[in-house]
């Protein structure tokens, strides 16, 4: 791969923020496939794709009524033959419109552990909500909802149409990113899993519905999709509790307490990284999101005390933005790979060692065990509370 081809390699692997960690082969004489890590639960897991349609707004872009795409995980029977999912096409469409047949085959034979339209395993599980980062696509956190559902839950991601890198429908239409990182984008994307929320509970589901316990409902979001979980705890009573991943307090009464269990899990210059979007002036002014200026800092500790009933915070030290979705997962892989040492430091992918990574995932099964199904909360033995800390704060070296 020329240096150009890298630079431009590198760029969009951050867009697509893809996952997995595996071995390749030189032996061209059979396909070699990427898979990605195996979901920690008991439940293989399936995965469904559902379109909505909002027919009382209409976007700016279309002019019609706001579409959206919907994808499901839950907990299903083994595949009598273990069986792989394809990529998400989302994920892989721009990196290939100009790359070479060689790595477009790579790419080509990343495989996921959701199995399309798979049987659900009769029984009750909770609903869990995901929502994804600012021009991320989908396919982005799939080692995320994978394993959320094979401990025995039911995840939904809404992908918001315009927001996303790439939104494609199943007829073909195919949208990219035109909005700004605004208010205004906060607001109609809280509409957007409101709207989700109010269909899948209606039946949107189809028979997916008959396993879903609507009376045990949970948020987790990154970055955007973390301003999300806090808004969505705060202004929906059906939702019990929520986990924002590296996602900042914004927007309109974005530091009001809300009185329900709540899972920061961040990195450890988290103020000053997102300070940094105040200074530009067509983005969103951190400040605007308090009553008065300069109050971004601390503002996850102030919430945390004012809000009581279950609010945490879990620091990961040497975690950058980027350590909170699949990416790191994917930097091994692509330095497998390639085959050489590779500058991939602006991935913002961080320092953190796989048993940081693996500790993560458990703190998100340990939330939703504990708020969702009212089991123990013994969180991983890599989370401590450091001696002079906040009660709230513990950390993850």
């Amino acid at each position: 791969m020329n240096i150009f081809k890298q630079i431009k390699f590198l760029i969009l692997v951050l867009i697509l923020a893809l996952l997995p960690g595996c071995s390749w082969s030189m032996d061209k004489t059979a396909t070699k496939y990427y898979d990605f890590p195996k979901p920690t639960g008991k439940y293989a897991v399936g995965t469904r794709l559902l379109e909505l349609t909002d027919p009382s707004r209409n976007d700016l872009e279309t002019s019609k009524p706001r579409e959206l795409v919907v994808q499901v995980w839950y907990p299903s029977e083994q595949p009598s033959i273990q069986s792989m999912t394809p990529y998400a096409y989302e994920s892989l469409a721009e990196f290939k419109k100009d790359e070479e047949a060689e790595t477009i085959e790579k790419l080509d034979s990343i495989r996921t552990h959701g199995i399309f339209d798979a049987s659900p395993v009769a029984g009750k599980y909770p609903v869990v909500i995901f929502g994804h980062g600012f021009g991320m696509s989908r396919g982005s956190y799939s080692f995320f909802c994978e394993n959320i559902a094979s401990h025995g839950y039911v995840v939904v991601m809404v992908m918001h149409t315009f927001v996303t890198e790439l939104t494609k429908f199943a007829d073909g239409r195919e949208f990219g990113l035109t909005r700004k990182r605004n208010f205004a984008v906060f607001d109609e994307c809280f509409k957007d899993i409101e709207f989700m929320l109010d269909k899948v509970i209606s039946g949107a589901l189809g028979p997916l519905t008959a396993v879903c316990d609507f009376t045990n409902i949970g948020i987790i979001g990154h970055s955007l999709g973390g301003v999300m979980a806090s808004h969505v705890c705060r202004g929906d009573a059906r939702v019990k509790a929520g986990i924002s991943l590296d996602g900042p307090l914004f927007g309109i009464n974005g530091t009001k307490p809300f009185n329900k269990p709540f899972l920061f899990v961040l990195r450890s210059n988290f103020y000053e990284y997102f300070n940094r979007f105040s200074k530009d002036e067509n983005e969103y002014s951190l400040d605007a999101a308090f009553e008065e200026p300069k109050t971004f800092v601390g503002s996850n500790e102030r919430f945390c005390k004012a809000n009581g009933q279950g609010a945490m915070q879990i620091v990961v030290r040497g975690a950058e933005h980027n350590t909170f979705s699949d990416l790191p997962i994917l930097v091994g892989m692509f330095k497998e790979m390639f085959g050489q040492e590779l500058n991939l430091s602006n991935l913002e992918t961080g320092n953190v060692s796989a048993d940081a990574l693996s500790t993560i995932q458990g703190c998100i099964i340990t939330f939703f065990n504990k708020n969702l199904k009212n089991q123990p909360d013994a969180y991983p033995s890599l989370v401590k509370h450091d001696e002079g800390a906040e009660d709230f704060t513990f950390y993850i070296h």
